[in-house]
């Protein structure tokens, strides 16, 4: 019997309106303004979604995903355990997640892809880390395995830990476009935010010829020492004020006691 292809049907499509998902995240983090603005007529209902029927990668996927979660599994050593229901985030509900697989006992996301030839995992990383990274922020862990095969005869798998910055930017983000779902406000243009770069692929730059960091650093080295100090003499004044003391002051300065027994200094105008 032929493989047939994969079309979402009517309930995933009305179920996935009802949310932003991992997908979604590439698309918001992205900066393409039609592709946000398609999506965002989507959500709304006023536009059907796209056919993936003649998208020949996204059939490629599908067919090749149980073998992709399998080979995971030999590869590496990690039980997978598959979740056809979507999750839903409990902090913010817009935000949904169905993945494709978990393993580390359900504390990690395991996302698996099928791609060209041509590419590596580099930028495999920089194209899914929204999608990754919205994963990871909707089941609460901080661990993720990007698993893909690279035309037919080349498999990888890297590892991904939740980075908190670039979290809050992704879950601003969301939250802004659900915002504008909801009051059917159009969305303002976007710039792309680029995935962190990974610790391994960090270098070293001189930054010599650049004038902003010269005057900056030169800021910086005429204010550390007055820095230093301000700090400790905060730090001595407040050694000075008796236990019994709920306020103290004297030249120009003041401290007072709060509740829970910290001190608070500010200078007296």
């Amino acid at each position: 019997m032929n493989a047939p292809l994969t079309e979402k049907s009517e309930a995933w499509h009305e179920a996935r309106r009802g949310g932003i998902g991992g997908s979604d995240a590439n698309i918001l983090m992205g900066g393409d303004a039609a592709a946000i603005e398609q999506m965002w007529l989507e959500k709304r209902g006023e536009a059907e979604p796209l056919s993936l029927l003649d998208v020949l990668p996204v059939q490629i996927g599908v067919a090749t995903e149980a073998l992709n979660i399998a080979w995971f599994e030999r590869k590496t050593n990690r039980p997978c355990t598959v979740h056809p229901d979507p999750f839903v985030s409990a902090d913010r509900p817009f935000m949904r997640a169905n993945v494709d697989a978990m393993t580390d006992n359900g504390c990690a996301v395991v996302e698996c892809k099928h791609r060209r030839f041509n590419f590596n995992m580099a930028d495999s990383l920089a194209k899914y880390q929204p999608q990754l990274t919205h994963n990871m922020v909707v089941l609460g862990v901080r661990d993720a395995y990007l698993s893909v095969f690279f035309g037919t005869d080349t498999w990888e798998c890297a590892h991904v830990t939740l980075d908190p910055f670039y979290a809050e930017a992704l879950i601003e983000r969301e939250s802004e476009f659900w915002r504008c779902v909801q009051s059917g406000e159009r969305p303002a243009e976007l710039l792309p935010i680029a995935a962190p770069v990974p610790p391994e692929e960090w270098v070293t730059v001189d930054m010599t010829g650049n004038n902003e960091w010269a005057d900056a650093a030169a800021r910086y080295a005429a204010s550390a020492g007055p820095a230093k100090d301000f700090a400790q003499s905060q730090k001595d004044l407040k050694a000075l004020v008796p236990d019994d003391a709920g306020e103290a002051t004297g030249h120009g300065v003041r401290i007072k006691r709060a509740k829970n027994n910290s001190l608070r200094i500010s200078e007296v105008k």
